[in-house]
């Protein structure tokens, strides 16, 4: 694929838009508004519950999509305002729950302050899945089974697994999670590493070789993190990431 980021950007907000229940809604400057949705109703796939509220914060505007749930105080949310951390507040305020928070980011390209390093990350394959196995269950012990091997290799079909290998020990490496909308166009790219090898610059090799196998592949790589989570932020805008909005999820 020729990469172009503004293609790139429409594609990504394609994306939240479906999440947000209405295609367009972002491509719009019409500043706050409502969305009523039957996606607020269900569980993604990928997701292990649903969303009632689901709102994107940007400076300029805060777009709420909800379900069913939320319908009786809907006009409570109406007149939302401020800051994310102040619509945040006033959710918390309104439905006794602190809701999640995560950032969204759109792939811009190769960042200008990325430097150049002599780690080198590894495409995985089938051949690789012992070594995914050990690493997986270090990072996760309680989290095995024979679905591990169909999730690997669903992932490595794709190119979509790299990992960077350190005396002959794999210490970080991207996985792919399912993607409830457009998995044809885009694909999120999740990141962990080895506790002892953490912070030197590994996870960032990782993630760029998982962008660039992501375009190759005729999509577009997406990012996202909670808002507590300063290392992945510090990885997306190291390979190329760029902000779109926060936000903000409820289940109530």
């Amino acid at each position: 694929m020729d990469f172009n980021s503004k293609q790139c950007k429409l594609k990504t907000l394609s994306y939240y838009e479906s999440w947000l229940g209405e295609m367009g809604c972002l491509l719009e400057d019409r500043g706050n508004r409502q969305i009523y949705t039957t996606e607020r109703n269900i569980a993604q796939v990928g997701y292990s519950t649903h969303m009632d509220i689901y709102i994107w914060v940007e400076a300029n505007r805060i777009i709420v999509s909800y379900g069913d749930t939320v319908k009786p105080k809907i006009n409570d949310l109406k007149n939302l305002k401020g800051n994310v951390c102040e619509v945040a507040d006033t959710l918390q305020k309104i439905f006794n729950t602190k809701p999640g928070h995560a950032i969204k980011y759109f792939y811009q390209g190769t960042s200008p302050n990325n430097q150049q390093t002599d780690i080198q990350a590894t495409t995985l394959t089938r051949e690789h899945y012992a070594d995914f196995e050990k690493f997986w269950l270090s990072c996760f012990p309680d989290n095995e089974g024979e679905w591990l091997r169909t999730y690997f290799n669903d992932m490595v079909k794709y190119n979509f697994c790299t990992g960077v290998y350190i005396d002959g020990i794999l210490v970080s490496c991207t996985d792919a999670a399912s993607m409830p909308y457009m998995a044809d166009s885009l694909q999120e790219i999740g990141i962990n590493t080895l506790q002892a090898y953490r912070g030197q610059g590994y996870a960032a090799v990782a993630c760029k070789k998982a962008a660039i196998n992501i375009l190759q592949g005729e999509r577009y790589p997406i990012w996202s993190h909670g808002i507590s989570n300063t290392a992945s932020q510090r990885i997306a805008e190291k390979i190329g990431f760029t902000k779109l909005a926060d936000v903000l999820m409820l289940t109530i």
